[in-house]
């Protein structure tokens, strides 16, 4: 009897034990993972990725653990071990939206847009956030899928959160392969009103509004504008881009003059004052630009429409 009471004993305390060093064990993996993010966060790449290991070493079945070890390769350069890592995040979770986001993001860059999509669309609809959509709708931009790019854009604009220029870009191009006219205006003009002090928003609205040929509305913008904030090279030089398309070109002279010396001396700059002394036929101003372009350029020679 003794000798089972002893057995029994014993067994119970290396079950202690057992539970004792486990919970040790989970404690020092919360440990690393929580050091490895604050690493991270703080641009430690390196030292989050020698945390992140050593939580790994712990448990290797921690899909936070496992993902945060791919990412932290992918940030440090290394594409190959963070492929590496990310998939074997997705043997733990095949359905795990940020690995198959972020392994979509991955292909992206590397041009390889089918292989994105593949991912992104095994993303379940109740997993996806604003930039699952952005990420889907430049996808299938890129694979010239404008109908599935429109439907993503659309439900991306939804969320009602700030858009930056570059991707009202994006989807304007879309609109315009599907010619839907009417929803560009729409479009640029909602963008306009969300965000009326970006200048890259003007910028982009103004260009779309003279493609129209509507001259007045964009000249009216971009001087609103320069008397609210200033009158910068920026929008010197597109107002005179909208006098020289409206065939004003005296004015479109005048506001590319009106520009600094040192920042009226670019290309873009000297280009449109060549066209409009080609048109004027003012031999001798042209003759100028031309010599000036030869520099900017470093050409010898300068090709200019006879």
């Amino acid at each position: 009897m003794k000798k089972i009471l002893v057995i029994l004993l014993t067994l119970q305390l290396l079950g202690c034990t057992s539970a004792q060093n486990e919970n040790e064990n989970v404690k020092e993996e919360k440990y690393k993972i929580i050091k490895g993010l604050n690493s991270a966060e703080n641009g430690d790449l390196k030292g989050a990725l020698e945390s992140f290991k050593k939580a790994y070493e712990i448990n290797p079945n921690n899909i936070l653990t496992v993902r945060s070890i791919g990412l932290a390769y992918l940030k440090l350069g290394d594409q190959k071990k963070g492929a590496e890592y990310l998939n074997e995040a997705l043997k733990i979770n095949e359905e795990d939206e940020k690995t198959l986001y972020n392994l979509a993001i991955l292909n992206y860059e590397n041009n390889d847009y089918e292989e994105a999509r593949k991912y992104l669309e095994k993303i379940k609809i109740e997993k996806t956030t604003s930039e699952i959509l952005k990420a889907k709708a430049y996808v299938y931009y890129n694979l010239n899928d404008y109908q599935k790019s429109y439907l993503e854009f659309n439900k991306f604009f939804n969320e009602d959160i700030f858009v930056k220029a570059e991707t009202y870009a994006v989807f304007i191009d879309v609109l315009k392969k599907l010619r839907y006219n009417e929803k560009i205006y729409e479009i640029v003009h909602i963008m306009y009103k969300n965000d009326s002090e970006n200048l890259n928003k003007i910028i982009l609205l103004t260009n779309y509004l003279n493609e129209i040929e509507a001259y007045e509305e964009s000249i009216r913008i971009l001087k609103k504008y320069g008397i609210e904030h200033e009158f910068n090279e920026t929008i010197l030089y597109n107002l005179a881009i909208c006098f020289y398309k409206k065939g004003d070109y005296i004015r479109s002279e005048n506001y590319i003059m009106l520009i600094s010396d040192e920042k009226r001396m670019k290309v873009k700059n000297m280009e449109l004052l060549m066209e409009i002394y080609i048109i004027k036929g003012d031999q001798k101003n042209l003759n100028k630009i031309k010599n000036i372009l030869r520099k900017l350029k470093g050409l010898d020679l300068y090709d200019i429409k006879k």
